[in-house]
């Protein structure tokens, strides 16, 4: 029962190559129940969030965008099932 948490800058090699080959992988293979940062302010997500999440559409689709952040996440702190 454990759940798979996308950190968003994986997929744009915020963390090297290495994590970003195992993000797109883990992506591919529809692993990921939700996908955050952790990121600690608003100033650092600035930077680089919309570019992760456009990455993420282009590489999984809108569908997917909406359930990793959006649906799932609300699921999880409502105590729901995520899809």
């Amino acid at each position: 029962g454990a759940a798979l948490q996308l950190d968003l800058g994986a997929i744009t090699g915020r963390y090297g190559r290495e994590a970003q080959r195992l993000a797109d992988r883990f992506l591919e293979e529809g692993l990921y129940a939700i996908a955050a940062t952790d990121c600690h302010g608003p100033v650092q997500a600035e930077t680089w969030v919309s570019a992760a999440l456009a990455t993420l559409e282009k590489r999984a689709g809108k569908a997917a965008v909406d359930r990793l952040c959006a649906e799932n996440p609300r699921r999880a702190v409502a105590g729901e099932e995520l899809l």
